[in-house]
């Protein structure tokens, strides 16, 4: 089965969101990721999840009147990757962290959606990476467990500064953490000089893939003819036949153009 094609609605931060909206459906997309991102996102989680039930209401309605559906929900509690991480520190902090996860939970499940990613955690210097890997694994098993009450798919995104950058530490935290899947967005690996036959294991524990492009030092590379090492928006989608069960999105994060 090919996966559906969702298109990220802040791909186009720019734009007001019922541009974007408009936009995604002119693009016949079949669905419309929804960024979560405090303070830089076109819903905004300080904003929505206090408002609940009234704001998923009016939300829901302006993605469904344009025959799109809610792919996946993106939380970022913060505007860094250390406050309000799932295995900060500070017991409080992490409680903190996951009312906040329960609210984006509920709106995900109000927007009929399927699916919820989040960050896996930060690599603080106080800790050894053995404790901050299993404070991560403790506090995401209990988000795999909230979600599948619910029935959500949970996912988190491997990315560059967090406790899970490279294909090998994503793997010993999925070994450690049953039930969980991944968000792959392979420019966080690939930008870093990762060869391709290394990341390809994990797409076994993907739910959801983000199809954009990068080049070495550069995740968020647009793509143009003729630079090396550039990784094409659907070079992966053949490979992708293995998502987790349910996982059926493959998102676009980026805008394709030619060579000026």
């Amino acid at each position: 089965m090919m996966p559906k094609l969702a298109c990220a609605d802040y791909a186009f931060p720019l734009l007001p969101f019922d541009g974007v909206l408009d936009l995604i459906a002119g693009l016949e997309f079949d669905g419309v990721d929804i960024g979560l991102f405090a303070g830089s996102s076109h819903v905004d989680p300080d904003h929505v999840l206090p408002a609940l039930p009234a704001s998923a209401n009016e939300l829901a309605s302006r993605v469904q009147d344009r025959g799109l559906v809610v792919a996946d929900i993106f939380l970022t509690p913060a505007t860094d990757f250390y406050t309000l991480a799932p295995n900060h520190p500070d017991a409080g902090e992490r409680h903190r962290s996951r009312e906040i996860f329960r609210r984006a939970l509920d709106l995900t499940v109000r927007w009929d959606a399927k699916h919820i990613t989040a960050l896996p955690g930060a690599p603080f210097t106080g800790s050894t990476l053995d404790e901050n890997m299993d404070r991560a694994a403790e506090e995401l098993a209990w988000r795999v467990q909230e979600a599948a009450t619910a029935d959500v798919m949970f996912a988190v995104e491997p990315h560059i500064g967090s406790i899970i950058p490279t294909p090998a530490t994503t793997q010993a935290l999925l070994d450690s953490t049953p039930g969980l899947t991944l968000s792959l967005d392979w420019a966080h690996m690939s930008s870093e000089g990762i060869p391709d036959a290394d990341i390809e294991s994990l797409l076994a524990h993907t739910s959801h893939f983000h199809a954009r492009c990068a080049q070495t030092a550069d995740p968020r590379a647009a793509v143009r003819t003729g630079i090396h090492g550039g990784l094409q928006c659907g070079v992966r989608v053949d490979r992708v036949a293995g998502l987790q069960p349910g996982g059926q999105r493959i998102r676009n994060r980026s805008v394709e153009r030619s060579a000026p």
